[in-house]
């Protein structure tokens, strides 16, 4: 697979698909009414949202030994979200995603419809996956612009609950999750009803 600059095709390309907020609105209202569940199997162990006839359906986290921790919207598998094993963290959908280093929080490569292209300069300078440590005990881990959530992320509170979803500039936007330490997921919608 040859690498190629990002910036040798494309004027500009996106980390991973942006999300259409009717979309968005759509497929939150889908799985609004459905039900919350812990499932374990021999791949793994999930905790979120279920279809009727027992999917994986709606946000969710999925532990696995061999892929390490998902984050995300799914259904009947992964949608979009954040993959992270031990080295790197892929925030996007499975074909069209961004991999950072966990290690220095760098922006590696982008990839899209099989192919890999690196991260041009300015971007790479803009755009990192890190975690920031919050003087109560909260954490946030995601993408990071300028020092602030900006993207794909999620925020742990030191209760034990912890939050999924997209920032921008630091603030909560768009649909997001917050999944409780009593096995609940409650649902948000933060350009409506929160801020």
């Amino acid at each position: 697979m040859a690498v190629t600059p990002a910036c040798a095709q494309f004027a500009r390309l996106d980390r991973y698909p942006a999300l259409q907020p009717e979309l968005e609105a759509a497929f939150a209202d889908k799985v609004g009414q459905h039900f919350t569940n812990v499932v374990k199997s021999a791949s793994g162990q999930y905790f979120g949202q279920m279809s009727a006839d027992s999917n994986m359906y709606g946000y969710g986290t999925f532990y696995t030994d061999q892929d390490g921790e998902i984050y995300g919207l799914f259904r009947r598998g992964f949608i979009m979200g954040i993959r992270k094993n031990n080295t790197m963290a892929l925030v996007g959908t499975m074909d069209h995603y961004i991999a950072y280093d966990l290690k220095t929080g760098e922006a590696l490569y982008i990839m899209l419809g099989g192919e890999k292209y690196l991260v041009d300069a300015e971007n790479k300078a803009q755009w990192a996956f890190l975690r920031i440590t919050y003087a109560n005990g909260d954490a946030y881990v995601g993408e990071v612009t300028a020092g602030r959530p900006n993207g794909w992320g999620v925020y742990y509170y030191a209760d034990g609950n912890y939050y999924l979803g997209r920032y921008q500039a630091g603030k909560t936007v768009g649909r997001g999750a917050t999944f409780t330490q009593d096995n609940r997921i409650i649902l948000h919608n933060w350009d409506e009803t929160e801020q």
